[in-house]
């Protein structure tokens, strides 16, 4: 029986820090333009800034598809397009301190090398 107390006691140790941090709420904190990709359903259309509200706004939940469902001002919910918006979640950007500039003869096909592969 006392196994059985530290398997829970371990499993509930390493699972609490977990499920701590997903509870944690984000927002929208702004929009990118004046009209927002949305989705109902099936169908997706485009929907004034004006008709959601002003920031912020608590993100719900998350698709996993590039849309967050919010509710806005008036009471109503919204499946918003995550491209059009600005939040208040952390983003896992690599410090990368060595970069190289690749070049070509061709001045159109000069690249920086490092940026966006995680700096390996």
């Amino acid at each position: 029986m006392r196994a059985h107390y530290h398997y829970l006691l371990l499993w509930l140790a390493m699972v609490g820090p977990v499920l701590a941090e997903s509870g944690k709420e984000y927002h929208v904190i702004g929009f990118d333009d004046s009209e927002i990709e949305a989705r109902d359903g099936e169908r997706y259309f485009f929907l004034p800034v004006t008709e959601i509200g002003q920031p912020p706004l608590t993100i719900v939940d998350d698709d996993g598809a590039g849309f967050v469902k919010i509710r806005g001002r008036n009471g109503k919910t919204y499946w918003l397009g995550r491209s059009y918006l600005q939040t208040d979640e952390p983003v896992d950007v690599p410090t990368c301190n060595d970069q190289a500039l690749g070049g070509a003869p061709d001045r159109t096909m000069a690249s920086v090398r490092g940026m966006g592969e995680n700096c390996q």
